[in-house]
């Protein structure tokens, strides 16, 4: 896409992009939120991100590479906050169709992903995506104890 840029992510970009998901979630759930921050050490190193032609941060994508298996998993897709819905839309659009090649690159032969959300899930299915089944997300901080 014109003036898009893929690249690598950095630490740097998945700061910044932790930074935007606790905006959200604070904007979303309200003063029950307030504190909230989203938890680093769910987040990999490994990743793309697509920047606009000055270089600015527009979207990044967490890619997860399982150590057992030939799998990848795109567990995040994160864009800008303050970008227009056109400018997210399209980068995320070419991060999908980008995550594919870097996952391959990665040693992975098959991308999983989980999503809620109903225009990501379009653009997924546009993509090449099949459905898997019908799912919720779930999650267990293990401590421990437990």
């Amino acid at each position: 896409m014109s003036g898009f840029l893929i690249d690598n992510m950095t630490q740097e970009d998945a700061e910044q992009s932790m930074e935007w998901m606790d905006a959200r979630v604070r904007a979303e759930c309200g003063e029950h939120a307030a504190n909230y921050h989203f938890p680093r050490m769910w987040i990999p190193q490994t990743g793309l991100v697509v920047m606009n032609e000055k270089h600015e941060l527009l979207a990044v994508a967490f890619v997860y590479f399982e150590k057992t298996a030939a799998i990848a998993y795109c567990g995040w897709l994160v864009a800008n906050p303050r970008n227009t819905p056109l400018e997210s839309h399209r980068a995320i659009r070419l991060l999908v169709n980008a995550i594919p090649a870097y996952a391959r690159q990665n040693g992975a032969k098959c991308l999983l992903t989980c999503y809620g959300n109903r225009g990501l899930n379009r653009i997924l299915d546009r993509s090449g995506f099949q459905n898997g089944e019908t799912c919720e997300t779930k999650f267990k901080l293990l401590n421990e104890k437990g």
